[in-house]
């Protein structure tokens, strides 16, 4: 039995795209805070919003996978339209909203919610052409169901 529960652990092939993505954006945000940002004359977005744009790209990809490998979730399971919106929702509420009422050197920004938008809309593009990609429905609430 142990071996029929392990290859659900394991993600399918479908998730690459998804890595791919959570791997660039990671990179990016890296290059940026180490390279671009130290610059006194970085732009505004670079200092105030890209790290809020990639978080969903980075954050949402990483957590389905460890989900997947710590078995919580089956390894076909699709991000969907309503976990993305969850997540911008959520980030947004965190970091918008219950922190920045514990820290004032923390502040509200609407621009930094339309960013985790912004960064969810990525993550459902990727998904959608991953979809494509591979013959499969785009990514809606129908995808996430286990393999028997």
């Amino acid at each position: 039995m142990a071996g029929t529960q392990h290859h659900r652990s394991i993600p399918d092939r479908r998730t690459k795209y998804l890595m791919i993505l959570a791997l660039i954006g990671g990179l990016i945000y890296l290059i940026n805070r180490w390279l671009i940002i130290p610059m006194d004359a970085s732009p505004a977005f670079f200092r105030n919003h890209l790290g809020d744009f990639l978080a969903l790209p980075v954050y949402l990809p990483l957590s389905a996978l460890l989900a997947i490998r710590l078995g919580i979730i089956p390894a076909d399971f699709r991000l969907d339209i309503h976990h993305i919106q969850a997540g911008v929702l959520i980030f947004s509420l965190i970091f918008e909203v219950i922190l920045p009422s514990f820290d004032s050197s923390l502040t509200r920004d609407f621009l930094d919610t339309l960013a985790y938008l912004a960064g969810g809309m990525v993550v459902y593009v990727v998904g959608a052409i991953q979809s494509d990609l591979k013959g499969s429905s785009p990514p809606d609430e129908h995808t996430n169901s286990a393999a028997s």
